[in-house]
């Protein structure tokens, strides 16, 4: 079964970021005070976004996400909306 994930956030004015690199920049600002806990981290993070976006392209199987921790309140919740 093949399932596309549309994402919609009208609070944000897409021509406020004519570069790929002005959007990064503004995931990583709003991401920035979250305690990643390694450096990779964040890029999987953002790679798993980008993902989620295009997986309805891809007609190949793509990678599984996993969040886990091994504390309470750790955010993985925030984690997981932030993908929604």
């Amino acid at each position: 079964m093949l399932a596309t994930l549309m994402v919609s956030c009208p609070a944000v004015d897409m021509s406020d970021f004519p570069t790929l690199q002005s959007a990064v920049e503004y995931l990583a600002w709003v991401w920035s005070d979250f305690p990643w806990s390694s450096s990779a981290d964040w890029p999987n993070y953002l790679s798993t976004l980008v993902c989620l976006m295009v997986r309805g392209l891809i007609r190949s199987p793509t990678p599984m996400l996993l969040i886990d921790a091994s504390d309470k309140r750790s955010g993985k919740s925030l984690l997981t909306k932030g993908l929604m």
